[in-house]
């Protein structure tokens, strides 16, 4: 279990650094106007691939009696692809209509997140047999290509749309290399799977992952309305400067969704067979979460300026209060991430349709609130606010379900 946890913990960090190596790349390499571009084509393609991932991921890993088989899982996310991928080509087209820039950024982040959307299946396999360093493996080789081919292009053009437009190709080839890994280690051949169509399941397997991928679509709104907001009322220099302060929180995004997806199939057969020992475990696991993120916070207060210039340079010590503000923010983050965690294994998927709604809501209204009076503190305030309601939310529905049974 320990060492499974810290194979997708690698994975996660690899995959999260690369991001994170990009976007470095550019605060010092790139300006403030193309680092806001980058940031409003990942946040206006990044709902639309997150909703057609249905989080089948999740359904997969929880997926105790094997209901669906590993072509259902396999075809679903190539459908569920192909459609992301047009879904955001017309998006692209409709909202900024006659600025190609803006269309070409969009429509080619939607490429590489199509072939995401497929990689999923390999990733669900990995930790089904809890194999995560074949994920390790597999995030290596996918991150040090991407990147390479990020900054390589960057460095030669200086276009920002060639270089999203790079990395987000090869992402598509890199899917071979788990095509390898699957053929070779786990006897998986998903080219056969093809001839295994079957449609009543596929559509079983939508019907059961749309409220997940409503939930996903909704969870991105909280960075999303906040990028938009920003960027209307303060333009994209600010929106640069946002984005690289709330860049750090990729890591606990990731490292959440590795400690998630570790703990979703042990915690789901408890929840089914021994619910005395899985409140002993969520508690236990939390208050170990909880410890981790004080000593964040800690390490932040008394050494932001340091951190600042180390990792972004001496022009972003100015920001020392966002910057706390933006790790409290990604702590809070990392808590709403594990009551959601919670819900999972209760296969609770609906009810989380309604608290990401309630949430995004909240975001919406105190974007409008905040954004215009404070800007970039505003900003960060509303990703604190919309975690601490989904929090408490959360965590009254999973108290109420248990109550239930």
């Amino acid at each position: 279990m320990k060492k499974n946890i810290m194979f997708a913990l690698l994975a996660n960090i690899v995959n999260a650094g690369i991001a994170w190596l990009m976007l470095l790349f550019l605060i010092r390499f790139g300006n403030n106007e193309d680092i806001g571009v980058y940031s409003l084509a990942q946040a206006l393609a990044l709902p639309i691939h997150l909703f057609f991932t249905l989080k089948l991921r999740t359904v997969q890993l929880s997926d105790v009696d094997q209901v669906h088989s590993n072509s259902d899982y396999f075809n679903s996310r190539v459908i569920l692809a192909l459609i992301s991928l047009l879904a955001t080509i017309i998006f692209a087209v409709i909202m900024y209509k006659g600025e190609h820039d803006y269309i070409i950024s969009v429509s080619v982040l939607g490429i590489g997140y199509s072939a995401m959307l497929v990689r999923e299946y390999f990733i669900s396999v990995y930790q089904i047999k809890e194999k995560n360093e074949y994920f390790f493996y597999s995030n290596i080789i996918l991150g040090l290509t991407t990147f390479l081919s990020f900054v390589v292009t960057y460095l030669s053009s200086k276009e920002i749309v060639l270089a999203i437009a790079a990395f987000s190709i090869t992402r598509v080839f890199c899917l071979l290399v788990d095509l390898v890994l699957l053929k070779k280690f786990f006897l998986d051949n998903v080219i056969s799977y093809f001839k295994i169509f079957d449609k009543k399941q596929i559509f079983s397997l939508f019907k059961i992952g749309l409220p997940l991928g409503i939930t996903a679509a909704l969870s991105s709104l909280f960075t999303t309305i906040p990028r938009i907001k920003l960027e209307d009322i303060s333009g994209l220099v600010i929106l640069g400067v946002f984005t690289t302060l709330m860049s750090l929180i990729a890591f606990f995004n990731l490292f959440m969704g590795s400690f998630s997806q570790a703990l979703i199939p042990r915690l789901s057969y408890l929840y089914r067979y021994s619910r005395n020992n899985l409140i002993k475990e969520i508690f236990i696991w939390l208050a170990i979460l909880i410890l981790g993120l004080m000593l964040c916070i800690v390490i932040t207060y008394y050494n932001s300026a340091l951190i600042l210039t180390l990792v972004f340079g001496k022009k972003y010590a100015q920001y020392t209060n966002e910057f706390f503000l933006a790790i409290v923010s990604g702590c809070f983050l990392c808590l709403f991430y594990y009551s959601n965690m919670m819900l999972n294994i209760q296969r609770s998927f609906k009810s989380q349709v309604y608290i990401y709604t309630i949430c995004a809501v909240v975001c919406f209204v105190v974007s409008a609130l905040l954004i215009p009076s404070m800007q970039l503190k505003g900003a960060i305030y509303v990703s604190i606010i919309c975690s601490l309601v989904g929090i408490l939310i959360s965590m009254c529905v999973f108290l109420a379900n248990l109550r239930r049974l």
